[in-house]
């Protein structure tokens, strides 16, 4: 209930059974006065600086502190002119106190004491340290000052702090200058390093190749979208696919079609046909040859001559067999018909003593043996050079061309797969035998990127990991596990896809000096901290 008292007042909400006493009580309460919250009225008061500022927002009161910096410099030119004096100056103190008690007027402050420093920097000799020094005790004469102890300390603190400003910003300059250097050499040298893989996998891709994007580019993005593929699956899949890219390159390049597979057989058959033009090279007659000639076969056992020249009794049959053949060679004149089947047997008995791999005197020997059917072949095409048979010539040079590429296709085929093996191209590009065309492309791929080469004959499937992942997670955590085989898949097929191929291999190099180093920093290093070391004795005493 609501009781009304004699002046007036009414207490209300006041429960039944309450006695005289409380009611008064209550009563008594009522008529005390309110406390006041000083936040609310009192501008000095630390509760209404703390809640709004002494003169308002930041931006007012950054405002406000700039604008001090140019009245203090007026008050300590009209000082100087006895206009003012030293209780003028510290009344005036007392009542910026509270601005300059705030970050944003103190910032602002030295902000203005920057900025009209800036300017003169450009005299010259200013920039200099004594320079710097001598202009910081003069901007310290401009400034008021509240006893003659703080005057000379404003001298000597501008003249300290001016040159010890000039002197930091010039280490700091230099520094910075060393930074941007050594960044850019990084870069550069990075780059250098990288050119000639990235070229490489920049023709490769062309091609059709796809790498995993961390083995060109081993960025932390790409080693966590492999790591959610599978690594080791995007590797297999990544070989998959390549190795169908080598057997495309290498039918290009002997002219097969698309759908032929590569087989010995096959190989035969397009020496055979290119080989006819051997036949009329026959009836070319007697080839004369030169000096040149005579030398290229005396440097056949050059490897073998400077072992046994060392090594006396390392003298083995293949040795004998290369002496041989270089005095079988070295005569003035052959005939063309021999010469052109004696091509053929040294190319063949080449090759199969190239192919035995753990002995490295057949090897040797298969060496000279190819290297001499090169020479014959030299001797011949000059030959038919100087008859004046264009076309014979050109015919020749492309039979030649074909059927050295059968030979090296063959040599790097795997016949129980019918695939071209990438690592052999390769290792036959390091023994500086002659690749050419789409075979060169195969070798240099392979040889930058060995694993993404290799023969891979199966496609990655689903791993027992995921596979027991999916089905325990799937059905004990969250259904959406069931999906993550199928999830995984997706996202090789993603990383190995044309756009994020080009998107994400590109080489990977150190930050170059970006818009801070290159611009901000020097400004810093060269301006502004100067500037602050000169215009220090401003607000030094705020």
């Amino acid at each position: 209930m609501n009781v009304a008292m004699p002046d007036g007042t009414t207490i209300t909400n006041v429960p039944e059974g309450t006695t005289k006493k409380e009611l008064m009580q209550r009563y008594a309460a009522s008529k005390k006065p309110k406390t006041l919250d000083p936040s609310e009225y009192d501008p000095s008061s630390a509760e209404f600086k703390a809640k709004y500022g002494p003169t308002g927002s930041n931006a007012e009161n950054a405002l406000a502190g700039a604008g001090k910096f140019f009245v203090d410099t007026g008050r300590g030119l009209k000082q100087r002119m006895g206009m003012l004096g030293m209780d003028d100056i510290a009344k005036y103190r007392k009542l910026d106190e509270p601005l300059m008690d705030t970050k944003a007027g103190m910032a602002g402050n030295i902000g203005a004491g920057i900025a009209s420093t800036l300017p003169a920097l450009a005299i010259p000799g200013v920039n200099t340290v004594a320079g710097a020094g001598l202009f910081g005790m003069g901007m310290a004469e401009t400034q008021p000052f509240a006893s003659e102890a703080e005057r000379a300390t404003n001298l000597a603190l501008g003249g300290v702090a001016g040159a010890g400003g000039q002197k930091l910003g010039q280490m700091a300059g230099s520094k910075i200058a060393k930074n941007i250097a050594g960044k850019e050499s990084a870069r550069a040298a990075a780059k250098a390093d990288q050119a000639v893989k990235s070229a490489t996998l920049n023709s490769a891709q062309k091609a059709g190749y796809v790498v995993p994007p961390s083995s060109a580019r081993p960025s932390v993005t790409n080693r966590v979208v492999e790591s959610i593929a599978g690594k080791a699956q995007t590797q297999q899949q990544a070989a998959v696919k390549n190795q169908a890219v080598t057997n495309k390159l290498a039918r290009l390049e002997l002219g097969m079609d698309e759908g032929d597979p590569i087989t010995k057989e096959a190989l035969r058959v397009i020496r055979q046909n290119a080989g006819k033009v051997y036949e009329e090279v026959k009836n070319i007659g007697t080839v004369s040859v030169g000096d040149s000639y005579k030398t290229k076969i005396a440097q056949l056992s050059r490897t073998a001559d400077d072992i046994i020249e060392s090594f006396p009794d390392a003298a083995d049959a293949s040795t004998k067999k290369i002496h041989k053949l270089q005095e079988s060679l070295q005569r003035d004149e052959f005939n063309a018909k021999g010469a052109v089947e004696f091509v053929k047997k040294l190319r063949s008995d080449g090759r199969k003593n190239m192919q035995a791999f753990d002995n490295p005197a057949k090897n040797a020997l298969g060496r000279a043996q190819r290297e001499a059917a090169s020479i014959l072949e030299e001797e011949i095409e000059a030959a038919i050079k100087q008859s004046g048979n264009a076309d014979l010539m050109q015919r020749f040079n492309e039979a030649r061309t074909l059927i050295a590429k059968t030979h090296t296709v063959e040599s790097a085929l795997n016949e129980g797969t019918g695939n071209v093996m990438a690592k052999r191209l390769a290792s036959d590009m390091g023994k500086d035998k002659a690749l050419s065309g789409n075979l060169k492309e195969i070798a240099k791929f392979s040889a930058a990127f060995p694993k993404a080469a290799a023969e891979q004959l199966s496609s990655p499937g689903v791993s027992a990991l995921d596979t027991i992942t999916a089905v325990m997670g799937g059905s004990a955590v969250n259904p959406a596990l069931y999906g993550l085989p199928a999830a995984r898949i997706g996202a090789r097929a993603g990383i190995l896809s044309k756009p994020y191929q080009r998107m994400a291999t590109g080489p990977l190099l150190p930050s170059a000096p970006g818009a801070f180093d290159r611009i901000m920093a020097p400004e810093i290093a060269n301006k502004i901290i100067p500037a602050a070391g000169i215009s220090l004795p401003a607000y030094i005493n705020e």
